[in-house]
């Protein structure tokens, strides 16, 4: 899962990439650009709030079905704890929800024969920020 570089990169290498997006109307926008470019790789759009478990379950559920594995898990969701309702909401996404993907895509992983995992962080994600 990946957006924006990272799924353009992903997919310029022929590589099936899944954007994920709390948003659901910028995550098809995202799509949508990403098929103008006409990459070898295919690009699918799947909605993911990573603080809701069920959204999580609703993402695993449709690589399951969809793939049958996964081969590479790009955690790069992230918000500001400062415009975001403070430390906690912060915290449920930048950690727990990368926790979650990991606790819940694992399992797929370990069907690829290459699998990855790839945290991705800004200074969204430095406990400083919080701070200041």
């Amino acid at each position: 899962m990946a957006e924006g570089t990272k799924s353009k990169q992903l997919a310029s290498n022929g590589i099936t990439v899944v954007v994920t997006a709390r948003d659901e109307k910028k995550g098809l926008e995202s799509i949508e650009k990403l098929k103008q470019l006409d990459l070898p790789g295919h690009v699918v759009f799947h909605q993911l709030d990573v603080t809701d478990p069920a959204s999580i379950r609703s993402l695993e559920d449709f690589v399951t079905n969809h793939f049958g594995k996964l081969d590479i898990l790009v955690n790069n969701g992230g918000i500001n704890g400062v415009v975001a309702k403070g430390e906690g909401a912060c915290i449920a996404a930048n950690y727990y929800g990368s926790k979650g993907m990991c606790e819940a895509l694992i399992p797929l992983l370990k069907l690829s024969d290459s699998p990855r995992i790839v945290n991705i962080t800004s200074t969204w994600g430095i406990l400083e920020v919080l701070n200041s």
